[in-house]
């Protein structure tokens, strides 16, 4: 009888081992490939067809059928003042380059060019 020195190369468990590391790693590949994929078509396609999105980071608005309202956490305003045409604060919105006011009923900033309950101060 030849005695076959064992390689520990070979080993089962060692085999079973790769086997799976192959398999996590193709799992792996194959599952970032896919992320990647979906988040560039997405991505694409919202910017292609949506004139809702905004790269600004600190961009916050909802788009409705009058622009962009804001609700009242947002604090990116560039300047703001007493405005005496409307007797109230306007807010400048150097994102969307209109001037925005505070409407209370609703809790949001409104653009100027949109009031709801045909009054600007509350």
């Amino acid at each position: 009888m030849k005695w076959i020195k064992r390689d520990p190369a070979r080993t089962i468990s060692h085999l079973l081992l790769q086997g799976s590391k192959e398999f996590s790693m193709k799992r792996l590949l194959a599952s970032l490939a896919v992320t990647a994929f979906l988040g560039l078509g997405l991505a694409g396609a919202a910017q292609a067809g949506s004139p809702h999105i905004h790269r600004d980071v600190h961009f916050r608005g909802t788009y409705f059928n009058h622009g962009y309202y804001f609700n009242s956490g947002y604090k990116f305003w560039s300047s703001y003042c007493w405005n005496p045409t409307y007797r109230c604060y306007t807010y400048w919105c150097p994102q969307i380059s209109c001037n925005y006011y505070w409407c209370v009923p609703d809790r949001c900033y409104y653009p100027i060019t949109y009031c709801p309950y045909g009054r600007f101060r509350w």
